[in-house]
């Protein structure tokens, strides 16, 4: 086992207090990210000390962890325990479940900015998602950051995905729009369509509203739909 390799193994049994446990399987796999950057991802498989498998049992008890850690920029992309069983000891748990312990948690994992990267979309009893933003302001394509934990607070899930904007400057706009001037660009934006009904032996209009983006209070958004006009014959 070379040195890098073993650095990252002892950095995913350190982070999520794996010392009961026992590295069952490892691999490397490469993919292609939104942004067609090449991500090589260490992907290992933790199992409880007191759980033996065959080699040739690909299935994970409960309570094993799957780990997976971006091997340029060391930051965990997933973490999960089976069955939503965790074994560890001094590893994630949230006491009291104090939100802003997890936001710290979080920002120091992924050394994203709470409100300025990510922001929080939806709660519920033992769940969280956040969603990408910038400045507190949904982005397209979003990214995601999952959280779920147990009654004890320790943590059973975590999961990135998707992209979320760098901490680079971005030249802001000063761009307000009203309903007003919203008038011209909404018109350049519908398009007639004929689309024939055989059954009906018609036409039926339709209006393609086209994708277009715009800031408008305080929110960004891509907006697609697709509308059905009145039948006229």
């Amino acid at each position: 086992m070379d040195s890098q390799l073993k650095e990252l193994i002892d950095l995913a049994k350190t982070t999520f207090g794996l010392n009961h446990y026992y590295l069952q399987r490892y691999e490397f796999y490469r993919s292609v990210n939104t942004i067609n950057e090449t991500v090589y991802t260490l992907s290992m498989e933790w199992f409880p000390n007191h759980i033996t498998v065959h080699e040739d049992d690909e299935t994970n008890p409960n309570g094993a962890a799957g780990i997976e850690i971006n091997v340029k920029s060391r930051k965990f992309t997933r973490a999960i325990f089976a069955g939503g069983i965790s074994y560890a000891e001094d590893g994630v748990k949230f006491s009291h479940l104090n939100m802003e312990a997890i936001i710290k948690w979080i920002e120091d994992k992924t050394g994203l900015m709470y409100g300025i990267q990510f922001q929080l979309k939806r709660e519920q009893e033992g769940e969280l998602t956040f969603m990408a933003c910038l400045d507190g302001v949904d982005v397209s394509p979003p990214g995601y950051i999952d959280i779920k934990f147990n009654e004890e607070g320790k943590l059973t899930l975590f999961s990135i995905n998707g992209q979320f904007p760098s901490k680079e400057p971005v030249k802001e706009e000063n761009h307000s729009l009203s309903l007003d001037q919203l008038e011209d660009l909404k018109m350049e934006q519908l398009k007639l369509i004929e689309y024939p009904s055989y059954e009906q032996k018609n036409y039926i209009l339709y209006m393609d509203w086209k994708r277009f983006l715009l800031q408008m209070m305080g929110e960004l958004r891509f907006h697609l739909n697709f509308l059905r006009m009145k039948d006229i014959f």
